[in-house]
C-alpha cells in the first residue's frame, strides 16, 4: 500500500486531476469524490479538478453537482480513483483516458484479473473509503471547508450504515469528530439521505412480503414490471438491498434486481459474521467482506447456484462458528 506522501506527489505532478468512482454510486462514492475534489481545489487553485460521473441525485442537489470535463481535459490528467477496485469498474468512461491513476479504496482485492498498476492506498478493514480520504487531507495539511466535510461526513454515515456495519471504530469516530468542526449540518445531511417516498416504502414492504428463505439465505427477486408498477427506476430500486434485513432469522440475505436487458444487479448482505465477498468473486463481483455485489447476464450463472453457495458459507466470528 502506497503511503499519502507518494500520491500526493502524483497529484502535484498533474495540471488536471479527474476524480471517479464505481457505478452505481452511493453516498460514499460521491462523498470521496466531491470531498477530495473540493480539497484539492483548496490545495491547488491552479490546477483543474474535476469529479466525474452521475453523482447521487439528492447529494448532488444538497451538496453539489458533479462536474462535465472535455476528453481533451482528460487526456492530459490524472485519474484518481476512489471507492473502487480497478478502472473497468469505475463509472465514468473519461477515467480511462488519463494518462495515469492513483487509487483510494477500502474494497477487498478483486476477482482474478481486475488489476490497479497504479499508486493506491487501500485498507478493506475500513468501514468507508471517505475515512481514507479524510485522513489523507489531515495529513497532508489541506484545507478543509464546509462542503468538503459534508461530502465526507456523508460518506462515512452511509457506508457506516449510520454507524451500526461492521469496520466502525474509534478512528471513524476521530474523523467524524474532526469533520464536524468545519461547519457540517448533520440533520439536515440525514434528513436528506434518508427521506423516503411513500411509492418506495411501499416497494420495500413489497420486497418484504414476497422474500422467501433457501436454508439460512434470505433472497428476493424482482422483475422490471415488480419496481415500475412502483413508479421506481432499475438505479433506484436496485439499492434497496438492506429492505430484507430482518425478514427471517437469516445468516445472509441477498437481492436480485433485474434490469430490462436482462441483466441482474445481485446485492449481498451479511448478519454479522458471515463473510460474502468470496461468493460474490466466484460469481464475478466483489466488494467487502460482509457487503459485496456481482452480476448475472441473461440467467447465467444460476441464482439457485449462488444460494447454494451463500448458504454453505461459515461464520468467522467466535458466535457463528461450528462447535
Amino acid at each position: 500500500m502506497a503511503s499519502f506522501e507518494e500520491i500526493r506527489q502524483r497529484i502535484e505532478a498533474y495540471p488536471v486531476l479527474l476524480i471517479g468512482g464505481h457505478g452505481y454510486p452511493d453516498g460514499d462514492c460521491y462523498g470521496c469524490q466531491v470531498g477530495l475534489r473540493e480539497l484539492l481545489k483548496a490545495a491547488y487553485p491552479k490546477k483543474k479538478v474535476y469529479a466525474v460521473g452521475s453523482g447521487v441525485p439528492v447529494l448532488n442537489a444538497l451538496l453539489s453537482p458533479m462536474d462535465q470535463p472535455s476528453e481533451e481535459e482528460a487526456r492530459d490528467a490524472l485519474g484518481i480513483l476512489v471507492d473502487v477496485s480497478c478502472l473497468p469498474r469505475v463509472e465514468s468512461p473519461l477515467l480511462s483516458l488519463c494518462k495515469e491513476h492513483v487509487k483510494f479504496d477500502h474494497h477487498e482485492p478483486n476477482k482474478q484479473g481486475e488489476y490497479f498498476e497504479g499508486v493506491s492506498c487501500v485498507d478493506p478493514e475500513r468501514v468507508s473509503c471517505a475515512e481514507i480520504v479524510t485522513e489523507f487531507g489531515i495529513a497532508m495539511g489541506y484545507s478543509f471547508s464546509s462542503l468538503s466535510a459534508s461530502a465526507l461526513y456523508a460518506g462515512i454515515l452511509t457506508d457506516s450504515g449510520r454507524f451500526m456495519y461492521h469496520g466502525v471504530c474509534r478512528k471513524t469516530f476521530d474523523d467524524v469528530g474532526f469533520l464536524f468542526r468545519h461547519g457540517i449540518d448533520a440533520k439536515t445531511l440525514i434528513e436528506t439521505l434518508y427521506h423516503e417516498e411513500p411509492n418506495e416504502k411501499a416497494f420495500k414492504k413489497w420486497m418484504r412480503d414476497n422474500a422467501q428463505k433457501h436454508g439460512q439465505v434470505c433472497h428476493v427477486y424482482t422483475h422490471p414490471s415488480d419496481y415500475a408498477s412502483f413508479g421506481l427506476s432499475f438505479e433506484k430500486a436496485s439499492s434497496f438491498v438492506n429492505a430484507l434485513a430482518g425478514k427471517f432469522k437469516a445468516k445472509i440475505y441477498v437481492y436480485f434486481a433485474e434490469r430490462e436487458d436482462g441483466w441482474v444487479r445481485v446485492e449481498y448482505r451479511s448478519n454479522l459474521g458471515y463473510p460474502v465477498v468470496d461468493v460474490a468473486k466466484r460469481f464475478g463481483g466483489g466488494g467487502h467482506r460482509y457487503a459485496a455485489g456481482s452480476e448475472i447476464v441473461n440467467g447465467q450463472p444460476a441464482i439457485h447456484d449462488i444460494l447454494m453457495a451463500l448458504d454453505e458459507v461459515e461464520g468467522d466470528y467466535p458466535c457463528t462458528k461450528k462447535n
